[in-house]
């Protein structure tokens, strides 16, 4: 969570609205090469089964990322 928190901070400081709206458009990009590094790192420890639960589509939104208090629900 210190990461997240320092990484929104950073964006907080350099996210214009112009870069903002950039970011809006390419997010589902963001998000493929995200996916398919996490998917990676955990295939290489043999978590096969959480790879392939991997969402094929963000279930967040751009907003709800850059949030500076919100965190995904964590499965029961």
């Amino acid at each position: 969570m210190r990461s997240i928190v320092e990484a929104r901070q950073e964006l907080d400081r350099h996210l214009t609205p112009t870069l903002h709206n950039a970011a809006q458009e390419a997010f589902p990009s963001f998000y493929r090469d995200a996916r398919k590094l996490a998917e990676l790192g955990l295939r290489e420890h043999g978590e096969h089964a959480a790879a392939d639960a991997l969402p094929q589509i963000s279930p967040y939104t751009l907003e709800q990322v850059l949030a500076k208090d919100w965190y995904p629900a964590l499965p029961k």
